[in-house]
């Protein structure tokens, strides 16, 4: 019989001789976005095409999966929503560009099981427009990333007790309120001609605990997410973000605009505790020599 990854870590923690049973995962058909549409859309849906969807079709862990959405600069949509309707919760993230953003971003997702990631996209005229990715995941997010972790330390052999109560104390610590957004790496240039694309990329050190993790212990991991993000050019908003925890650990951000005008580039992130972490950069714009 084969042995699948999952079986294999099972074994390692029941140790030789044992008999260990997992429960079955029941994977029914895929869940409907129709309530996710109706609460964003109202009566209207989105038609499929119009921009452009790239995300791997098979990736080993489900707990960061890159993906890029980029529609048409000469026909921008206002905003961006994504959906995994197999996850424990099927919205993903909302991103809304200001006059100056190209209309692209990305950034990385968790996805807990295989399932059809879905973009959609809305244009001021009222349009609704919409791509589907089929994502073969081989290791679920959320859970699995600490069942590997747990084997790792070892706590079924005497040795291994100290670094799994270690391991528990930390995820203890991960989702405390208070525990802020540790740091951002930013990547912005300094100056840019008129009319020139600045690339703008963002990534902030924090563990976006969902909430439905289990830790090292069996108790739950309390729910702990950066819920909104902004960067603004001269206090004209480039970006605006809304996260859940579908996002994966540390997030990451990348996105486009037009240099129009001088001024500093300020970036925000808002944690859903009440932390918040904002950094500046200087940004002029010149005329092309």
């Amino acid at each position: 019989m084969r042995r699948t990854r999952r079986s294999f870590l099972a074994a390692a923690i029941a140790g030789p001789g044992t008999v260990l049973t997992l429960p079955a995962v029941t994977r029914g058909a895929e869940a409907s976005l129709e309530g996710e549409y109706a609460a964003r859309f109202g009566d209207r849906r989105p038609e499929p095409g119009g921009f452009e969807l790239d995300v791997a079709r098979v990736v080993e862990n489900g707990n960061s999966v890159a993906l890029r959405v980029a529609a048409d600069p000469a026909d921008p949509p206002t905003a961006v929503h994504l959906f995994m309707p197999r996850n424990p919760e099927r919205w993903g993230a909302s991103f809304r560009f200001g006059a100056d953003a190209l209309p692209e971003i990305a950034t990385r997702v968790r996805l807990s099981m295989t399932q059809n990631l879905t973009a959609v996209a809305a244009w001021p005229d009222g349009r609704l427009r919409s791509r589907s990715a089929s994502v073969l995941v081989t290791l679920g997010a959320c859970i699995d990333e600490n069942f590997e972790r747990w084997v790792r330390a070892g706590p079924t052999r005497p040795e291994g007790a100290e670094d799994a109560a270690r391991l528990a104390r930390g995820d203890a610590g991960r989702g405390d309120p208070g525990a802020g957004i540790a740091s951002a790496r930013v990547r912005v240039p300094e100056t840019a001609s008129v009319g020139e694309r600045v690339e703008v990329r963002t990534l902030a050190r924090h563990p976006m605990e969902t909430g439905y993790r289990i830790d090292t212990r069996g108790a739950r991991v309390p729910r702990n997410v950066i819920e909104r993000f902004r960067c603004s050019v001269g206090g004209e908003t480039v970006l605006e973000a809304e996260l859940r925890p579908a996002i994966a650990a540390d997030p990451y951000l990348a996105f486009a605009f037009r240099a129009r005008r001088s001024g500093e580039v300020q970036l925000e992130w808002h944690e859903d505790r009440g932390a918040v972490l904002v950094e500046r950069r200087p940004f002029e714009v010149t005329e092309p020599s």
